[in-house]
This record gives C-alpha cells, structure tokens and sequence, in this order.
C-alpha cells in the first residue's frame, strides 16, 4: 500500500485506564539488587513510552483537525486523553526517580511529519493510514509492556506496566474494530 512507509511503528501506549497515582508510594525497588543493565533496560523502556505516548497525543490532534468521520474523531479524542494521562503518571515516576529523558517524539518525527503531510493535502487515505498506525504500534506495544513486566525488577515500574496494559489492550481492540470500519469489513 502506498501509505505503509508512514506506518511507523511508535512505542506508544496507550490507554483507557490511567496508573493509580498509589502506586508511586514506594521509596525504592521492593526487589533484589538492580544492575547497570537493568536500570538501562528501565530507562529505555521509559523514554520508548514517553516518546510513543507524545507521538500519540500529537497524531490524535492532527486527526481530530482532519477527519470528517466522528468515529475517527472520537478515537482521536480519547487517545489523546489516555496518553495524556498516561505520559503524567509516567512523568510522576521519572521525576521521583530524578531522571532526565528527552520529551518528544524521538523516532517518530517523521511518521508525525507524514500524517501532517497527508492531512495538508487532504489526502482521502488520511483516516486510515492513522488508524492503521495505531493498530500497528498498539500490537507493538502490548508486547513491549508484557515483556517489561515480566523482566523489570523495578516494582514501581512493574507496577506502572501492569496497571496501563488493560488500557493498551482496549486502545488495540479499539484501533482494530475502526480500521476494521474502515476497511468495509464491519
């Protein structure tokens, strides 16, 4: 398909279900010793979902400004209020932790200068290549979030995982069920 290079895959969440603010009572890691490579894989998991929750936030704004369609614009609506709440539950933990992870898109700027791109010219693919972009990274993410929870030996960040992965879930079978629409399938 001629929109399949816009089809980034962004690591990015996320969610009909927000972490409970709760969970960052925790002082530090409940479990045993954390190595260099651990903290590495905890860093990269976090700057992988602040990057994709961004991305998702500001491709939900060009939709919502772009489709006609109102079930595309509420999917938009929501993925942006999920990330939204996702991204400062997330924020909350990094800042507790004192870490400095950059806050934008990161790798996908250029799926982001794409969607805007088709939106300009009003591209007729535009619904689709967004809703097809949030299936594919929501596919990604859920494995993401299940291999991080099941490795980390961070409870905070466990517990983060664990507590945003039924609202993953949710955006994908969302996302699914829409570009299933979309597709004439339903």
């Amino acid at each position: 398909m001629k929109h399949t290079k816009l089809i980034i895959p962004f690591a990015t969440v996320l969610l009909t279900l927000t972490v409970p603010p709760a969970i960052f009572a925790a002082d530090a890691p409940k479990s045993g010793a954390v190595t260099t490579a651990d903290a590495a894989a905890d860093g990269k998991f976090m700057q992988d979902v602040i990057h994709g929750n961004l991305t998702e936030i500001k491709a939900a704004k060009i939709a919502e400004g772009q489709t006609k369609r109102e079930d595309v614009k509420n999917f938009a609506k929501s993925m942006e209020k999920d990330h939204t709440d996702v991204n400062k539950n997330l924020m909350t933990l990094v800042d507790r932790m004192k870490l400095k992870l950059s806050k934008d898109p990161g790798e996908h700027q250029p799926f982001l200068d794409g969607l805007k791109a088709k939106a300009k010219a009003n591209d007729p693919d535009f619904d689709h290549t967004y809703v097809a972009a949030a299936v594919e990274s929501h596919e990604k993410c859920v494995k993401m979030f299940e291999t991080f929870s099941s490795t980390t030996k961070n409870a905070d960040l466990k517990a983060f995982a664990d507590n945003t992965l039924p609202g993953l879930k949710t955006h994908l079978k969302h996302s699914q069920d829409l570009l299933a629409t979309l597709n004439g399938k339903k």
